[in-house]
């Protein structure tokens, strides 16, 4: 009888234990709650603080803007949500912050070293060295010099945007001003309209050129893989900042002409009464039709590709921190399909692809086409990454562009959008090794057969046609014989050393 009134109160005592321990773990859970919801309520706050401040100061010139059709725009405008910045740690910060997702990223780090050493030991045993093929990365960076060279050009003709733009953007408002020989507003109207083209053909010009001129020096000058593709990937993202750039100001030098018109207006009617100073304050503003230089610059160097006037920034910079932290996302580990997955493993890309093309896409075509608006970001995001690896490797091989264009957008239409199913993201998962275990090795089959198999096809369509679907093993074999035949002798004599029994000498 002691010892089962010994074991009942010694398992009261565990049952206790146990209550005070969940109740414990649920209190820190929801303080842990309550203080990532304050602390996200309190920048919100914050953030909406200082856009009503910055409201405030630009209230005086409203009046002379807003009109009907600028209302109107302003509410189809309101269905987008706008992109805030705000000082905030990363999700990958926050994460590395807790010592067990730490521990994770050791284990990955250690295996990785494993497996350097692996293959170390292996060329060691068998090879009598040790070899990790620096020639093959001495070769990628052979022209860096050449490569650093052209970046420079591209970075001095992005900044020429910004001065063309601040020219157009300025001289426009001496066609809205007018002079004595145009006298009409239709002929003001007329050349404003003129003016506005030439400056739109121009700036089309500007990309093609910028287009044209990086590419054709990688293959004028046979520019390794790797430059080629530090080149092309600075190439789309100094267009991307340059389209931006334009996209966000052009409205904004628009808005200061009409402003400027109107306010020319009222100088005019009211010329008999107001004297010079009550005229010069009447046509003074506080905004600018184009900003500061220095804003451009800041923002051609700065880890977005949305344009803002300004950022928020810490008041001193962590170079040590900025350099451990260069690639952070979102948590698209965890995305259940493609569209999530899409829209958060590159938030900075997807940014700019919601802004400057998903919703002009959908303010032109409306809400009945929004499928159309979703599948021309998907497209071009396919376009361009296919334009890199084509330009890379030297051949048009679009792997890539049926799996993300046809494929996954396929993908996204059956698999639900929203859902917490875990079997989601392992279908993700699995879905993205396969995927990149079929790009590597694909792409890696065609370079090989481009060394050593003959062409198909005669001319310019030999760089669209797979030479890897018609080069059979006689073809490499005799095409390796004429093209590398020391690298054929020493790589038999070496063969021979290692297994002598394969190559008997009365043979």
């Amino acid at each position: 009888m002691e010892r089962r009134g010994h074991e009942r109160s010694a398992s009261a005592e565990f049952n206790r234990h146990d209550h005070s321990l969940e109740l414990q773990n649920s209190i820190e859970r929801l303080r842990s709650e309550m203080m990532h919801f304050m602390n996200h309520r309190f920048e919100q706050f914050i953030s909406e603080t200082k856009q009503n401040t910055l409201d405030g100061l630009s209230k005086p010139i409203a009046p002379l803007l807003l009109d009907t059709t600028d209302i109107q725009q302003k509410k189809q405008n309101t269905q987008f949500p706008v992109k805030t910045f705000r000082i905030r740690p990363s999700i990958l910060t926050e994460l590395l912050e807790v010592s067990h997702i730490r521990s994770i990223r050791q284990i990955f780090i250690s295996i990785l070293v494993i497996l350097v050493l692996q293959v170390a030991c292996k060329d060691l045993f068998e090879l009598g060295s040790v070899d990790f093929r620096f020639d093959v990365i001495r070769w990628n960076f052979s022209n860096l010099p050449a490569c650093v060279l052209l970046w420079l050009c591209m970075n001095i003709s992005t900044c020429a945007v910004y001065y063309c733009f601040h020219f157009w953007s300025y001289q426009r408002l001496s066609f809205i001003r007018g002079n004595d020989s145009l006298p009409k507003k239709s002929s003001r109207n007329t050349s404003l309209l003129v003016f506005d083209w030439l400056c739109f053909f121009g700036y089309c010009l500007y990309v093609s050129l910028f287009l044209y001129f990086p590419v054709h020096i990688l293959l004028r000058d046979n520019y390794p893989i790797v430059t080629r593709m530090i080149v092309l990937i600075e190439q789309v993202r100094l267009l991307m900042k340059t389209h931006a750039f334009v996209r966000e100001n052009a409205p904004r030098a628009i808005v200061y002409g009409n402003i400027y018109a109107k306010k020319i207006k009222n100088a005019e009617l009211q010329d008999e009464v107001l004297d010079e100073s009550s005229k010069h304050k009447l046509l003074s503003t506080d905004s600018t039709p184009c900003p500061e230089f220095s804003k451009f610059l800041y923002f051609i160097f700065a880890p977005t590709l949305l344009y803002r006037d300004s950022y928020p920034r810490t008041s001193s910079t962590r170079w040590n921190y900025v350099l451990s932290q260069l690639v952070q996302f979102i948590d698209w580990w965890t995305a259940t399909s493609w569209s999530s997955y899409y829209r958060t493993w590159n938030i900075v890309v997807h940014d700019w692809l919601y802004t400057y093309v998903y919703r002009d896409c959908h303010q032109l075509l409306g809400v009945k086409f929004r499928l159309v608006s979703m599948y021309a970001v998907i497209f071009l995001s396919a376009c361009v990454h296919e334009y890199i690896l084509t330009l890379a490797f030297g051949y048009f091989y679009p792997i890539l562009f049926l799996q993300f264009a046809i494929l996954g957008f396929i993908s996204m239409l059956i698999l639900p959008q929203r859902t917490n199913n875990n079997a989601f993201n392992v279908f993700i998962w699995a879905s993205l090794f396969v995927g990149l275990g079929m790009q590597m090795c694909l792409y890696s089959i065609e370079w090989y057969a481009r060394q050593n198999c003959p062409r198909s096809v005669i001319g310019a369509l030999d760089y669209f046609v797979p030479r890897s679907l018609f080069c059979t093993d006689a073809d490499s074999i005799s095409n390796n014989e004429t093209i590398f035949p020391h690298i054929i002798q020493s790589t038999t004599s070496t063969i021979r050393k290692r297994i002598p029994t394969l190559y008997p000498d009365d043979l």
